[in-house]
């Protein structure tokens, strides 16, 4: 929400000529005030302090989801006007108010590493390597053979598939992308070479502990040192419509 002082030493006299004019001229102009620092806020200083505390891997996921509401109405002392996350029923976007002050984030199953960003973090996960893309290899393991020729056997036909492989440990899945398996030797002597990427790891229930990251209160008050500036801009506006008639 915007607050705009009208009554600063700056701005008095712009208020005081405003209200001598018709009656509709001073809320036009505090109501074009408001709106043009919400849309100020949205388009300009919140990308700006967002790109200070996140690493932001897609820029045009906060700008679609955020949103301006208007100010509206002839009541000065009732205007507003808000610059705010419009999480439109999607998680993630709903996730973004929590950067705001802190908070918990639960039921964060899968986390992708940066080989699957294409090795820099700040990076979007590539679209390749998305574990739902390429799905896994499963299967019950076969008993008979050790960890280690489980996990070859299910590389090799990851390999051939086109799967990924599912490494898992006590309390975390781990899934890596088969790039080439080699033998060599025979029998005992048998051995392998793999090289694998890693892409993801799944943790049911996980949750993160998110830090505050004020991008909304840091954007909104350095839209406001505008104030000032916009509301002398709408009041010329009131003037210049004035002397037009």
């Amino acid at each position: 929400m915007m607050t705009l002082d009208v009554n600063t030493n700056e701005v008095t006299r712009f208020t005081k000529q405003l209200q001598r004019m018709h009656k509709s001229d001073f809320p036009l102009a505090v109501r074009g005030t408001l709106n043009d620092l919400a849309f100020d806020q949205k388009t300009k200083e919140m990308m700006i302090a967002a790109g200070k505390m996140f690493t932001l891997r897609n820029p045009s996921f906060i700008k679609s989801h955020s949103g301006v509401i208007k100010a509206d109405g002839w009541n000065v002392n009732n205007m507003e006007s808000t610059c705010a996350i419009m999480p439109k029923g999607l998680k993630a976007a709903a996730q973004l108010e929590k950067q705001e002050t802190g908070g918990t984030i639960t039921d964060r199953k899968v986390i992708y590493v940066d080989p699957a960003r294409g090795g820099v973090k700040s990076n979007k996960v590539q679209t390749k390597n998305w574990v739902q893309k390429h799905g896994y290899v499963k299967g019950s393991p076969n008993r008979a053979r050790g960890r280690k020729s489980n996990i070859v056997a299910q590389a090799v036909v990851a390999k051939e598939t086109g799967k990924l492989v599912k490494i898992g440990t006590k309390s975390t899945d781990h899934f890596f992308k088969v790039n080439s398996i080699q033998f060599s030797g025979k029998g005992l002597h048998r051995g392998v070479y793999m090289r694998m990427t890693p892409i993801a790891s799944y943790e049911r229930g996980r949750s993160i502990r998110l830090k505050p990251r004020p991008f909304m209160e840091t954007s909104g008050q350095k839209t406001l040192t505008k104030a000032q500036r916009f509301f002398i801009k709408n009041a010329e506006r009131r003037f210049e419509k004035a002397l037009m008639k």
